[in-house]
């Protein structure tokens, strides 16, 4: 059986290399690799033709129409001859180096024509203290129904997956009206089939500057209603007489709301990404106020403490009266001065929304810089 390894790529080519040098270490032997320039205009080009010299498993493809959707509905569709697909992002790298092979091993060992996809772990990532995160170490290796995981909502991304690609070919891919792309393949995959899980850490989410932004409450109430895709994949589960239509629009209203109020484990990974460039904005002896006593404000306060000590933060902005943290002490919103930012570091869109509200009431939108995941490749 053959795989391909999909690359999609636009004006990253200072990182690119690290990813190909990783999927040319798959042991597997059966694999190409199709890198799609999404219409880079820095050196791309002449970095994979290089690959492509030294490696006939390297494919070079442009795809001159902006948008990921474009360049992974090309490369599934259109380049690829595989029976399965793994996408890698341009600026990750895979861990295990016989992730394929022992994917296609479990595979051959189930023998069941009802699977559909091989997921494994992730680990993420660079970042202050150099934490790790992980979004599967609670399962076992083996076979899962797909019907439950859908309802269960256990799969959020595609990175670190085998896939079928003829599966993905009835799938209405590539919707342009979805933000995330890897939610839409995931879900609309686990309502085709079984999934096996592969235990191992074989993907590893790398966070660096490029790949990161600060969101301010400008965009915030946009983001909520940027395109989730929790509808579209409803309706296309009811045309497919995967779900009735009642269900459908239980799990997508129950869905939304999730994702709105947790955003998904996975965006434990930028806190810290975030936080850097958040930081750089402040000067030397910058005064601050700090939200929140829960993990953000933790990870802020080691921030400060080992790499920015010359910012002062005055005081931490909550509900709780009379104590502190750190040596800091706890402060009511009426006593913030307008001149001095407040940070908020928060997992919920629609609680920051609701905090930045409230303290609009007390300070400026100019002062309030929210740090929170926004996936800027999507």
């Amino acid at each position: 059986m053959k795989v391909s390894i999909v690359i999609c790529t636009r004006n990253r080519a200072a990182l690119l290399p690290t990813a190909i040098k990783s999927a040319l270490k798959q042991s597997y032997a059966n694999y190409d690799i199709i890198v799609v320039d999404n219409g880079s205009t820095d050196e791309t080009k002449s970095v994979v033709e290089r690959f492509c010299v030294e490696n006939e498993k390297v494919r070079y493809v442009y795809e001159p129409n902006p948008g990921l959707h474009n360049a992974m509905k090309k490369a599934y569709f259109e380049i690829s001859d595989a029976d399965w697909v793994t996408v890698l992002h341009d600026d990750d790298e895979f861990l295990d180096e016989h992730f394929i092979e022992k994917s296609i091993a479990l595979y051959n060992q189930n023998n069941n024509n009802t699977v559909v996809a091989i997921f494994s772990n992730l680990s993420s990532y660079v970042g202050v203290g150099d934490i790790s995160y992980s979004f599967y170490n609670d399962l076992t290796q083996g076979e899962y129904d797909g019907y439950t995981l859908f309802f269960n909502s256990r799969i959020g991304t595609d990175a670190g997956a085998l896939i079928k690609r003829n599966v993905l070919q009835g799938l209405e891919l590539f919707d342009s009206n979805i933000s995330s792309i890897d939610i839409e393949i995931m879900y609309k995959l686990l309502l085709c089939g079984n999934f096996l899980y592969l235990d191992t850490y074989s993907y590893k989410h790398n966070v660096h500057e490029s790949n990161f932004s600060k969101m301010d409450i400008s965009n915030i109430s946009n983001s909520i209603k940027s395109g989730l895709g929790f509808e579209i994949i409803a309706d296309f589960a009811v045309r497919h007489g995967k779900l009735t239509a009642e269900v459908a629009t239980t799990w997508k209203i129950n869905r939304s709301v999730d994702w709105l109020s947790n955003m998904t484990d996975k965006i434990i990974f930028d806190f810290q990404a975030f936080i850097v460039t958040t930081f750089e904005e402040f000067a030397n002896g910058q005064e601050i106020y700090i939200f929140g006593s829960g993990m953000g404000t933790d990870i802020m306060l080691a921030y400060i403490k080992n790499k920015r000590s010359d910012i002062v933060v005055i005081g931490i902005l909550d509900d709780v009266k009379n104590k502190t943290m750190n040596d800091i002490p706890y402060m009511p919103y009426e006593q913030i001065r307008k001149d001095i930012p407040v940070v908020l570091a928060l997992r919920s869109y629609l609680n920051a929304h609701k905090v930045s509200m409230k303290l609009t009431e007390y300070t400026s939108h100019e002062n309030i810089y929210c740090i929170l995941d926004y996936d800027a490749r999507q």
